[in-house]
Parts: structure tokens; sequence; C-alpha cells
């Protein structure tokens, strides 16, 4: 499987905004099925310190969130080096750096802070630019497919893995549509 679903929990809206989680789950969009899964929550205060920028609005909208949600990201984070290496390496045993295309609810979110923090943290690029794809454009541009019932919000892999089957069923939808 080649294409990975991004999604990730930061504390700040800009492109270093501080991360505080990350989940993705590998796709393969003609079997509808999705692969592996990889999520990390990270130590709010190693994001930080690697140059992670947190903003008062994103930690007011963060406090009003649930208990689940806000608890998801609080407790035993891992440091931010070691998250985004355990993500690189999940990326490079899943699939090769060349061909994975990584999907993001807008790459300027998603995409741009995993790359930007690996950069900060001294890491190499876990994927290549222009293999970023924006499940957000699709999404939006497919507003008849109806998205499915969802419990929770906030936990970066459920996000992940329910923007990578709604993703499978817009395909599938116009596969459906192109072979009638």
């Amino acid at each position: 499987m080649n294409d990975l679903m991004l999604d990730v929990e930061t504390m700040g809206t800009g492109p270093d905004g501080a991360l505080v989680a990350i989940g993705a789950v590998f796709f393969d969009e003609a079997t509808a099925q999705l692969g592996a899964e990889f999520y990390r929550t990270i130590n709010l205060a190693t994001a930080v310190q690697r140059g992670g920028e947190i903003d008062a609005a994103t930690v007011m909208w963060w406090l009003g969130q649930d208990d689940a949600s806000r608890n998801s990201i609080r407790f035993n984070g891992y440091h931010i080096d070691e998250a985004l290496a355990d993500f690189s390496a999940f990326i490079v045993t899943h699939s090769r750096v060349p061909d994975v295309r990584v999907w993001g609810c807008s790459p300027t979110f998603d995409c741009e802070k995993v790359s930007r923090a690996m950069t900060r943290s001294g890491l190499p690029a876990a994927w290549r630019y222009f293999n970023e794809r924006c499940y957000r454009t699709v999404r939006e541009r497919n507003r008849s497919v109806e998205q499915d019932e969802r419990e929770g919000l906030h936990n970066a892999l459920d996000d992940a893995k329910f923007q990578a089957h709604h993703l499978i069923k817009i395909r599938a939808h116009h596969a459906k549509k192109a072979s009638a």
C-alpha cells in the first residue's frame, strides 16, 4: 500500500504548531482495505523544546473538548524526536519513501506540521513533497457521498481511519459511475 492518511493534533494552527499526536493509516482504494496503523501522543514540552509553537486560541479550544479528547493527549506522551523517528520508520517499513502518497485534511496542515517538526528534530523527510494529497479537497468536491456516522473526535488515529474510509467510499462511488 502506498497511500497513507495522516492526521495530527496540535496546540497551534500555524506551520510550526506544536504536535501533541500523530495518527496515520495505510489504505488501498482498489481493495477498500485499511492497512498498517500508527499512533503516538507527544509530550507537549518536548514539542515546544524543538520549536513547536502554542497559540492561546488552540489551547482554549482543547479546553472545551470532552474529557476523552483532552486525556488522549494529556498523559504519557513520547518525546517528539522518538515519535517522529518511529513515524519515519513506520513509513519505511510499510512503503518506499519515493512511492508513498501522504493524504492530509489539507497538506498545509497535517503534512506541513509533521515535515517541519521532522526538520527541527534533524530527521530526513519521510515522503516527497510532491506526493502530498488533499483529502479535504476531494471531500468538498464530493459532498453527495455521505460520511459514515462516527463517535468521538480528535483522536489522530481515529480521524485518519475515518478520513481514509470516506476517501475510499468516494473513489468507489466514482468507479461505479464510470463503469455504469
